[in-house]
């Protein structure tokens, strides 16, 4: 009797181990990583800067699955250099366990994974589930928030006043703090604009799963989602403080929370539209001289 064999010429026994192995692994990861797993979907659940990984996780399991055809389709060649990402994956999880954070542990999941897919399937499959991969730099919680939050407040603040100048409104700011006569505006942690700027992020995302672009073209676009971001916010806190010295606090505050939120939102699309159109221009820009040749 003959062994049979899949489409691809690789013996079904090697396959069934393929799957023995994946699941033990998965097994050990829920182990390792079940506290961790818990402590993130927290952090989505309640967490205001986290929210979008509600939305980002599913999409990205989602491609990963629409691209198994071309993952079992790509070649498989393994380098031993690719080992250095469990190398690195390890001690990151290692530290993270000793210094008893989550940050580090949740961190760690990044490099284990590109390891493990790069030591068991190789570069080139690795390449077909690179979107997927990619979107855990959008979900994982990032570390040192508070240091983060701090300058996003003050360059809030002085964005805001220089766009309130522009709209004929005197008003000044002491770190972050705004301030318009007698009336003063703290830019809270939540206002910094950290929030619009991932959402952005993770809107871009799914703009470039729908309107693919090349990875350099896309990487300018994510550079000049910041300032758009920052733009975005610090306009929603000049038109506030427009609107309170038109109408008093309490009206400048329910504009912010109201009208004032599809302002951000409206402009940090809008921008968000220009830089992925911009992104597929200059992509095929790029790509007109490897057409020629």
């Amino acid at each position: 009797m003959e062994r049979v064999e899949n489409a691809t010429g690789t013996p079904t026994r090697t396959a069934a181990l393929t799957w023995a192995l994946a699941a033990l692994v998965l097994a050990v990861a829920a182990v390792v990583y079940g506290p961790v797993l818990a402590w993130m979907v927290d952090n989505w659940l309640t967490n205001p800067y986290y929210t979008h990984g509600l939305l980002l996780l599913p999409i990205a399991l989602y491609v990963a699955w629409r691209r198994r055809a071309a993952f079992r389709d790509a070649p498989r060649t393994v380098e031993r250099s690719d080992w250095v990402w469990l190398a690195l994956g390890g001690l990151v999880l290692v530290w993270g366990r000793v210094a008893a954070s989550n940050f580090a542990q949740a961190w760690s999941m990044l490099p284990l994974g590109v390891g493990a897919l790069l030591v068991t399937h190789g570069r080139e499959r690795a390449q077909v589930m690179l979107w997927p991969l990619a979107m855990t730099l959008l979900v994982l919680p990032l570390p040192l928030l508070e240091t983060v939050l701090a300058p996003l407040q003050v360059v809030a603040a002085r964005g805001a006043v220089m766009l309130a100048a522009l709209g004929g409104v005197d008003a000044e700011y002491a770190a972050i703090s705004l301030r318009v006569g007698t009336m003063e505006f703290a830019v809270a942690p939540l206002c910094a604009g950290l929030s619009a700027l991932l959402s952005m992020a993770a809107t871009a995302a799914v703009a470039f799963l729908l309107w693919p672009a090349g990875w350099l073209a896309q990487a300018c676009a994510y550079a000049l989602l910041v300032p758009v971001a920052l733009f975005a916010n610090a306009l929603r806190i000049a038109a506030t403080v427009f609107a309170a010295t038109r109408s008093g606090p309490d009206a400048a505050m329910a504009f912010f929370h109201g009208a004032g939120a599809v302002l951000l939102y409206a402009v940090g699309l809008a921008g968000l539209a220009l830089l992925v159109w911009g992104a597929r221009a200059l992509d095929r820009r790029l790509r007109r001289p490897q057409e020629a040749a």
